[in-house]
């Protein structure tokens, strides 16, 4: 039993002194420098880098190193407060004492929760916005830019509920004294949040339109922005600090293709279809926004202030970051920004406009369902995607499934929090 300590302690100690060692510090240094000089670069190309994560220890990581913005979604708040649960245990007690009597926030979230036949404690889901307000606060201290901010996922099909939430959120942050122009609301592109999100937009709230597979979901988001502006500017709103991102998710693409048993991939190996997606919504919509700015001008009516930017979302590998480069925004998740082969991504010219070899773009457009979700909304008498098939696309509704399930285990998890002894 002694030999078999002492042979753990020999271990811990060598291991400690690698750790620690001067040589392996300068490493990782050296490698943070690398990195920060890529996202330099990244930046020199016209593309914003943001992180996908509210994690305060890799929020303020990223920001240290050039990131500018970031993304947050369910999963990712999950995440953050299952890495420290004894300070979240005593930050959910703290929350739920400021909520002690019966709120206007309260009364709200409950109000609509009903309406929806949902069961569930109003205490749970506002404290469940809290700590969201809490990690999107720190994030815009490390960060110069935006952070998006989702609403409840379980509200994808019912526009109103949407709506609400995105107000509460603004109510929420406004309180803390927020900048309401650096958060944007996560909208899914669903049928009914397409309708919230021109809503949204003419009363002045940022949106990021997110769980796009799709062109037309894209262009359709691009017409709620416009028409949203213009109900703004009628009355009265400050336009300029109205903004929309619209967020494909290339790499769900892959994923998706790849368990139907399509393995479409480059010489080197990586899948194309989440790449050939991002770059045709790319031309796309600079395209319509193109088109609509000189019908705009033809018509007599105002520019558009802030024409949607593009954030390409999903990415799976420094292989996505290096085919993207020229694009308005990408946000990478920690492991692929803090990893070593982040550092050796070349970015001496713009390869968002590089096209897939065309063998590979054939193949891809033989699969029915990628065929279909290519196209626009001009096309849907040759074969494209009608709205009301939006919410039955395959990659929709397992993306709202991933954003729903990590939602509910959260709620359960502060409902169990809640029920346990103080600590």
């Amino acid at each position: 039993m002694e030999k078999r300590f002492f042979i753990i302690l020999k271990l811990f100690l060598f291991l400690n002194l690698i750790f620690i060692s001067p040589a392996f510090c300068r490493k990782v240094k050296d490698i943070n420098i690398l990195i920060q000089n890529v996202i330099k670069g990244i930046k020199e190309n016209g593309t914003e880098v943001w992180i996908d994560t509210a994690e305060p220890t890799e929020v303020r990581k990223a920001g240290e190193l050039g990131v500018t913005g970031g993304t947050s979604n369910p999963a990712l708040i999950t995440e953050a407060i299952k890495k420290n649960p004894a300070y979240y245990a005593r930050r959910i007690f703290e929350i739920a004492s400021k909520y002690s009597g019966e709120s206007d926030l309260l009364l709200k979230i409950r109000n609509t929760l009903e309406r929806l036949g949902i069961e569930e404690d109003p205490l749970s889901k506002a404290i469940l916005l809290e700590l969201t307000a809490d990690l999107i606060e720190n994030a815009l201290k490390n960060f110069s830019g935006p952070m998006s901010w989702e609403v409840d996922p379980r509200f994808y099909n019912d526009a109103q509920a949407m709506i609400e939430e995105a107000r509460l959120i603004y109510e929420i942050a406004e309180r803390r004294d927020l900048d309401l122009n650096r958060i944007y609301i996560k909208i899914p592109a669903t049928e009914m949040g397409l309708v919230a999100t021109e809503v949204l937009i003419s009363e002045g709230i940022n949106v990021n339109l997110t769980l796009v597979f799709s062109i037309a979901q894209a262009l359709e988001g691009l017409r709620r922005y416009e028409l949203g502006i213009d109900k703004a500017r009628e009355r009265g709103l400050e336009i300029k600090n109205i903004h929309m991102c619209i967020s494909p998710f290339l790499g769900r693409w892959d994923d998706f293709l790849k368990k139907q048993g399509f393995n479409i991939v480059d010489s080197e190996g990586n899948p194309v279809a989440g790449l050939y997606f991002a770059k045709l919504l790319h031309q796309r919509l600079r395209e319509e926004i193109g088109l609509r700015e000189k019908i705009r001008e033809e018509t007599g009516k105002d520019p558009l202030p802030n024409p949607p930017r593009i954030i390409m979302a999903s990415i799976r590998g420094t292989y996505h970051v290096q085919q993207l480069l020229g694009a308005d925004i990408l946000t990478i998740p920690p492991k692929v920004l803090f990893s070593p082969d982040f550092a050796s991504i070349n970015t001496d010219y713009p390869t968002i406009d590089r096209k897939i070899p065309s063998a590979l773009v054939e193949q891809l457009l033989n699969i029915e369902l990628f065929q279909r979700s290519m196209k626009d909304r001009n096309f849907y008498e040759r074969g494209g995607l009608s709205f009301t098939e939006i919410d039955q696309h395959p990659l929709v509704v397992e993306g709202n499934k991933k954003f729903i399930e990590p939602y509910q285990e959260l709620l359960k998890l502060i409902g169990n929090i809640l029920t346990s002894p103080q600590p």
